[in-house]
């Protein structure tokens, strides 16, 4: 008898995980589970208030355990410094829901299936969940680049929340073609500022509506990128970051050297101080202003600030003056 039960036993906990892979989003999965406890008790023991309780708990777990089993590489290592703790305490948070369906299983005389029966299948639970967060997550980002190539987008590279390079579109490859730049090298500059945004997003708790900005002028390839936080619907599974690159350069009509020696004149304090920095006489850096404001139509120091930010070029908190060599 013992054994007839034990081989019944075997077959619900079959046909349960079967229902648990074959789920294809965290509230499919929660109501999988929780039709299995339902299930599994007698008609007197199922309080509907406590099962639905249990139902919407457990999704809310899968939903975090979706995003913790994202593996974070190399290059937004930084992220998981932010996210560990939290990665435990939403992994311990699905056990412990779990176990309140276990428990409810373990105080019913009569239940059909122990307790011990749920708790044996809490990693397939956990598997499933982070099977289904790579899935929504590569789904989200496939839809994200369509979106962007149907609507023309401009010279542009992708990235996943994890901070992996999802796509490059045509725009992107022939400007680094024209302007003679390697890809390796303007993509590793694009990922760094990506991964910036996105540490904010992770470290504010996938705030919804979030959609931070980073900007940044790389002095070694010309271009000036903006990175962007795209959020295409409410889960933090289908937000991409889109890097733009444009040629601030020649948008500004200026030379290299006459570039640097403009972002000095919009940070330092005088014109001996750019003199200072860029190692240069006085009388060059009035000769570098007069041929500056030429070229961008400006009469002052305020007005080449605007027409520097105008361009993208104005220098954020979080990037370093350029130094200029005589």
């Amino acid at each position: 008898m013992d054994g007839q039960q034990g081989h019944q036993n075997l077959g619900v906990v079959v046909d349960f995980l079967r229902s648990v892979y074959a789920a294809g989003d965290a509230r499919q999965l929660a109501v999988e589970v929780e039709h299995f406890v339902r299930n599994a008790l007698p008609a007197r023991c199922r309080d509907r208030r406590t099962l639905s309780n249990f139902g919407r708990s457990l999704e809310a777990a899968l939903e975090h355990e979706m995003l913790s089993g994202l593996s974070i590489d190399d290059a937004s290592a930084a992220l998981s410094l932010a996210s560990a703790r939290e990665s435990q305490t939403r992994q311990g948070s699905l056990e412990a829901i779990l176990e309140t369906g276990a428990a409810l299983l373990d105080a019913c005389v009569g239940a059909h299936v122990s307790g011990a029966t749920l708790r044996i299948c809490v990693d397939a639970i956990r598997d499933a969940a982070h099977a289904l967060g790579e899935h929504a997550l590569n789904v989200g980002a496939l839809k994200r680049c369509r979106e962007l190539e149907a609507a023309g987008s401009p010279a542009s590279l992708l990235f996943s929340v994890q901070g992996k390079p999802l796509w490059c579109n045509a725009a992107l490859g022939q400007l680094l073609f024209r302007r003679e730049l390697e890809h390796e090298t303007v993509q590793r500059h694009a990922q760094e500022l990506a991964v910036e945004v996105l540490q904010n997003y992770w470290r504010s708790g996938f705030t919804r509506g979030m959609h931070p900005e980073r900007s940044r002028y790389i002095d070694a390839t010309g271009l000036h990128l903006t990175a962007q936080l795209l959020n295409s619907g409410e889960s933090p599974l289908e937000t991409v970051v889109r890097v733009t690159a444009s040629e601030a350069r020649r948008k500004t009509m200026l030379s290299p050297r006459e570039l640097q020696v403009a972002l000095l004149l919009a940070q330092c304090e005088s014109y001996k101080d750019v003199a200072d920095r860029a190692d240069v006489s006085l009388d060059t850096i009035r000769t570098y202003v007069r041929r500056i404001y030429r070229k961008l139509a400006v009469n002052s120091r305020f007005a080449l600030k605007q027409r520097l930010a105008h361009d993208g070029l104005g220098q954020d908190s979080d990037s370093q003056a350029p130094t200029v060599r005589g």
